[in-house]
């Protein structure tokens, strides 16, 4: 690459833009360009990467070819597409000064004035205020939805449906699998036995795989089957964008709605024997299981 040569950066969010919007962002950025009499030498593009965080392959790139005096202008639609961070504008619009490096955008025209310079910082801070106030009113509808005994998205565990009120309902078939699973742990079965049993018979995950270890450790602790439906367990994202997806928030901060009322629900660390004991009177084992001898034969 030539040495200060003008290049344009595209971004979209998983959240709420699609691969279409980056054609959009070059038809703009390149029809700036040909008024100004620019050649877009390259692209920088980073599809399906938060602005909140400047953890995006391709930013970092273009970063480094700046810092290597390899760019001379950074050409984006609007400044939010750049980042949505104010910390992150500010910093990289300092870096790029110090490196004479211009940053333009083209829906906002920045003046190069105190004036301009005022206005691209107003705008940065409305940039990342208007994602953080966007999730806070989407974790409000979402604790609402969660208060409401309604399932707040994502794949249901093995044995439920989403029904048409976004209430769990009980998929029979299913039902019958997670039961026997229960009923094989509660009768001294180990993971192994369970697992090729299971295989065997021909019975799958949710997701249509076939069963492992640690499918069955997952089911064993899953409170959904003692009638807990918990909301806002996990830890949120750090500032980096980073979700560590073990670390729990305190449990006064979770949402727990009854799907159903059952004598037992205490839970140990390993779930198993009294989440079994728990299943015989939960409402999704009230029918005898078809694939009870069936699987005890294969375990056999």
């Amino acid at each position: 690459m030539v040495t200060g040569e003008v290049v344009g950066y595209c971004r979209y969010s998983s959240n709420n833009q699609r691969e279409e919007s980056i054609s959009a962002q070059k038809r703009f950025i390149m029809g700036y360009a040909q008024n100004c009499g620019l050649n877009i030498a390259e692209w920088y593009v980073d599809e399906a990467y938060s602005g909140k965080t400047d953890r995006r392959p391709a930013f970092l790139q273009m970063i480094e070819a700046a810092k290597a005096g390899k760019i001379s202008k950074v050409i984006v639609h609007k400044l939010d597409r750049f980042s949505r961070s104010m910390t992150d504008t500010v910093n990289y619009r300092g870096l790029f000064r110090d490196l004479d490096v211009e940053l333009i955008s083209v829906a906002e025209d920045f003046e190069k004035t105190p004036a301009g310079n005022l206005m691209m910082t107003m705008i940065a801070a409305f940039n990342q205020y208007y994602v953080e106030n966007l999730s806070t009113e989407v974790m409000k509808g979402m604790t609402e939805t969660a208060i409401q005994g309604m399932w707040t998205g994502g794949k249901p565990p093995l044995g439920y449906d989403v029904g048409e009120d976004r209430h769990l309902v009980i998929n029979p078939e299913e039902a019958a699998v997670v039961r026997t699973i229960f009923e094989m742990v509660a009768a001294g079965y180990g993971y192994g036995r369970i697992v090729d049993a299971l295989n065997e018979a021909g019975c799958r995950t949710k997701a249509g795989n076939l069963f492992g270890k640690n499918s069955i450790h997952d089911l064993l602790d899953n409170e959904k089957y003692i009638g807990h439906l918990i909301f806002n367990r996990r830890s949120s994202a750090a500032h980096d964008g980073k979700t560590n997806s073990h670390k729990y928030k305190p449990r006064e901060k979770w949402i727990v709605y009854a799907l159903f009322q059952i004598p037992h629900s205490s839970l140990s660390p390993s779930g198993g024997e009294h989440l079994a004991a728990a299943w015989r009177n939960a409402r999704i084992a009230a029918s005898p299981s078809p694939l009870k001898i069936r699987l005890s034969t294969a375990a056999a």
